[in-house]
């Protein structure tokens, strides 16, 4: 399974992603209760060798979580909204803490981190519908061997 799919995969498990009824990678509808996933890269992060040439490096994956929920012009549902990024950021710490974040770069691969970050509205628009948005990074660690 390839990265992204087991970061889609991981996602779709947090309890309040019911919500959503859409959720796709790099699109995001107009809709209320969609969902998007944008990849923004790998950054190696670190690279150390061992005596033999065995390379283990240190990735880090970012990516932006960006969802469209309903919110009326006076504000109603502007405080569930924010529960439900807020509540979101908890889990991901949740699941690093307990090591039950996405497993990424597949064999020789290590259990890495997950953070997510700055989930703020990030626009409010007149369709009665708002955009919220989340960093989210994981990093971990991965060996080659010669």
């Amino acid at each position: 399974m390839a990265m992204l799919e087991r970061v889609r995969e991981w996602l779709e498990t947090y309890p309040g992603m019911s919500r959503l009824a859409g959720f796709e990678v790099d699109e995001l509808g107009t809709a209320a209760d969609c969902g998007g996933l944008f990849p923004q890269g790998l950054t190696e992060v670190e690279r150390r060798e061992d005596i033999l040439g065995n390379v283990e490096v240190l990735n880090e994956y970012r990516f932006s979580l960006r969802c469209v929920f309903g919110r009326t012009p006076d504000g109603g549902g502007a405080e569930a909204n924010a529960r439900w990024v807020l509540a979101f950021q908890d889990w991901v710490q949740e699941q690093s803490a307990r090591g039950t974040a996405a497993q990424l770069g597949g064999e020789g691969t290590q259990q890495g981190t997950a953070r997510a970050e700055k989930g703020a509205l990030s626009q409010n628009l007149e369709d009665g519908t708002a955009t919220y948005e989340v960093a989210l990074t994981i990093k971990f660690k991965k060996r080659y061997e010669v």
